[in-house]
């Protein structure tokens, strides 16, 4: 049997790491599998971190929230003062702190933010955008958007609106001031009469009563010419009207008389439903910006949102532009893309691809046919961008799970550099009716929590990746109240060594004619002990070992509702001889389970309790070939526990394992994976299972040590160890350079490992 061994020598920088392999003794089984992981960038001992008791955000109080000014605050010069508050003249001051002054331009909704500390000026859109040679005068009014969205048509297509040219242009919007900042409200759409004010279907006999007959001979002629007769019905048709001809035909229905009322008869009595005819759909945004000490917050109540049926809002940008900085500028965008990455500023790599991250991943309850490709996860919802000697850090607080960050380049639409997130505020998904035909489908209603955004701010030497990790980790303590590891008591005088052991596979085996599953084991518990007591012998403690493929069903586990060790490994005393012989050397046990991954049919209703998707089908997850990007039909395929359940399954866990009370437990997929369920009788948007996930962790936490795979942010106040946490970035083409960020965030706060 062959293992891998890698160990951190921890010294405050990245330790560097050897591989060996091992020829084990006095082990008898061939098939024993065993994987150890790296530990990088990691400081000091594992414990327990304090648990905040809920995954929301707590009420910490003035004192400790996440933007509060934290010492003495040196400020700029008056001259470079005097400076920065000359580029913002003519706009009016809204909210100010002892740091940061808040000014709105009333004319277009733009917003500024001086950063009194070095004078930096942070615009919501670039101030010089009407001289890009480079962008259309479309593009030039998206770039002074503060807001975009696209909503869904009555056939499932899409289409978009901004809040420059539909909502600024027009004037339909209103700025209310607050005491901290203040509320900009966007009325989205063209509040002028549009073609759904002309009848798409109307009777030949109607269209001569209520409009030709009041009508002259030339404007007669005019008419009929946009439209055409179906002979079959009777019925005319409206034809597409271009724009250059829209306020002609306006006029002349105006001046035929014909009424709303008229209208409406006509679409009823052909068959014309709301928003069929065209036209203008309206929306209603409020967008909120508070200063809260040394941070801007930026939100949108998304159940304040407004429409009008029967048109749906399905996505909104929030601040795409927020910093944007054009060709002239010197700097780089951070993205989060596993360990994180920087793309500088006009790197000219237009022939590659704009970025595209999901947070957290790609919602699997999404139907597809094939992956292309494997990515690298962004586990922490934040981006930022470094200008010159300054730079912000966004950090997604709400909303974060329905998220997608997007970044470019200049060079492509126009002359900027950018980077913001894209909220999904009602998903959609193709269902394919035949071979032939789809449907676009919806949940019945859309997220209605908060979207909401906070910029940290950086000067001079804190400015870059660097500025923005610390900044990201403080933000992480106060928020979760979480102590570095250099002030927790009870301290190991080493650092984590990490273990990986497979300890069963199920394999179908007959008896009589009939099959059955029956574990083969691969690592016995007595196995795994002599490999605790050579790494002993060789000087290595601290081990922390997850163990999978312990209890019923191997590492394709049955739900918990009857929590057996695996006889063939050495069942439950085996275990806890384990367990034992891992603390008398500093470790700790970690017997692995997946929270929401189901293998069988046993204990469960896969109608009632599985994801499902919006087509209704209850879904059925599998591996992709690397090969061939199809899916994998093995046995590693598996269902998806609703999210409502993982409590539940928590605590039946843990009822069923109070044999191992005074140790861990490793989740194998809560810190990696999240996802919606659209259920008609529980619909679960991906948001809210986070408030599952973070019930089910409270419940381990509170009882002992969590070991979790992935470390997706929203699970950290949970984590004892972090396991399999990104190493590395995807390598975008776009990309210029792969960084640590994750690595640095974590130094010192919780104990992980990346990859083997």
């Amino acid at each position: 049997m062959k293992i891998s061994l890698r160990k951190s020598r921890d010294s405050g920088t990245v330790a560097p790491t050897r591989r060996r392999k091992w020829k084990w003794r006095n082990i008898g089984i061939a098939g024993a599998i065993m994987a150890v992981l790296l530990l990088l960038f990691v400081l000091f001992q594992p414990r327990s971190l304090p648990r905040t008791g809920d995954a929301a955000m707590p009420d910490f109080g003035v004192s400790t929230t996440p933007g509060a000014i934290k010492g003495t605050v040196a400020l700029a010069s008056n001259t470079q003062l005097s400076a920065a508050r000359q580029q913002v003249a003519g706009m009016e001051l809204v909210a100010a702190t002892d740091v940061l002054e808040l000014f709105v331009n009333k004319s277009t909704a733009e917003a500024a933010v001086v950063d009194l500390r070095s004078a930096a000026v942070w615009w919501t859109n670039p101030q010089d955008r009407d001289q890009d040679g480079m962008a259309s005068p479309l593009i030039k009014g998206k770039l002074g958007a503060q807001l975009s969205l696209t909503y869904l048509m009555p056939n499932g297509q899409t289409k978009d609106y901004d809040s420059f040219n539909d909502s600024v242009v027009h004037k339909t919007f209103t700025i209310q001031s607050e005491s901290d900042g203040m509320t900009v409200v966007f009325e989205f759409g063209n509040p002028e009469r549009g073609a759904e004010a002309i009848p798409l279907k109307i009777s030949k006999q109607r269209l001569e009563e209520k409009i030709l007959n009041k009508l002259d001979q030339k404007d007669r002629n005019q008419m009929l010419t946009r439209f055409r007769l179906n002979e079959d019905t009777g019925i005319y048709e409206r034809r597409e009207i271009p724009k250059s001809a829209l306020k002609k035909v306006l006029d002349l229905i105006e001046k035929a008389g014909y009424t709303e009322e008229d209208l409406k008869s006509d679409n009823e009595q052909n068959g014309v439903v709301e928003g069929e005819g065209g036209g203008s759909a309206s929306f209603t945004v409020p967008l909120r910006y508070k200063l809260d000490g040394e941070h801007l917050l930026v939100s949108v109540d998304a159940s304040a949102i407004k429409s009008q049926p029967p048109y749906r809002l399905h996505t909104l940008d929030v601040l795409s532009s927020f910093g944007a900085a054009g060709k002239q500028e010197n700097g780089y965008l951070f993205v989060p893309d596993g360990s994180g990455s920087l793309i500088y500023f006009n790197n000219g790599k237009n022939y590659a691809q704009g970025l595209v991250l999901p947070v957290y991943g790609e919602d699997p309850s999404f139907f597809k046919t094939e992956q292309l490709n494997t990515y690298e996860t962004v586990r922490m919802p934040i981006y930022g961008m470094k200008r010159g000697t300054s730079s912000f850090l966004a950090v997604i607080e709400d909303g974060d799970a329905m998220s997608t960050l997007y970044a470019d380049v200049s060079g492509r639409q126009h002359e900027y550099n950018w980077i913001g997130p894209q909220f999904t505020v009602l998903p959609k998904d193709k269902v394919m009716l035949n071979a032939r035909e789809e449907l676009i489908k919806t949940p019945a209603e859309p997220y209605a929590g908060q979207l909401q955004i906070r910029y940290m701010f950086q000067n001079r030497e804190e400015a870059g990746y660097s500025g923005m990790a610390n900044a990201y980790r403080d933000y992480l303590m106060r928020k979760y109240q979480l102590k570095p590891l250099r002030e927790q008591a009870d301290k190991p005088a080493d650092a984590p060594f990490y273990v990986e052991a497979i300890g069963s596979i199920s394999k179908v085996k007959t008896f009589l004619g009939v099959s059955y599953d029956s574990p083969v084991p691969l690592t016995t518990f007595d196995e795994a002990g002599q490999m605790v007591k050579e790494l002993a012998a060789r000087g290595v403690s601290n081990i922390q070992m997850n163990y999978a493929g312990w209890m019923n069903g191997g590492i394709q586990h049955k739900l918990p509702n009857n929590v057996k060790a695996v006889r063939e490994l050495g069942g439950r005393d085996g275990l806890n001889r384990l367990r034992e012989q891992l603390q008398a050397q500093g470790g700790t046990l970690y017997p692995e389970f997946s929270l929401g991954r189901v293998y069988n049919d046993d204990g469960w209703n896969a109608t009632k309790d599985s994801v499902q998707s919006l087509g209704r089908i209850s879904l059925k997850f599998f591996r992709f070939n690397a090969a061939n990007f199809k899916k994998n039909y093995d046995a590693f395929s598996h269902s998806l526990l609703s999210p409502a359940l993982y409590p539940t399954v928590m605590s039946r866990y843990l009822e069923h394992t109070e044999l191992l009370a005074d140790d861990g437990v490793s989740v194998q997929d809560s810190g990696s994976e999240i996802y919606s369920n659209f259920n008609l009788n529980e619909p679960i948007l991906r948001q809210k299972s986070i408030a599952f996930v973070s019930k089910a962790l409270k419940q381990a936490a509170d009882r002992g040590k969590v070991m979790l795979q992935g470390g997706n942010t929203y699970v950290l106040p949970y984590a004892s160890q972090i396991i399999r946490a990104p190493m590395q970035s995807n390598r975008f083409q776009i990309t210029d350079e792969m960084i640590p960020f994750y690595s640095m965030v974590m130094h010192g706060l919780i104990p992980y490992a990346g990859e083997a």
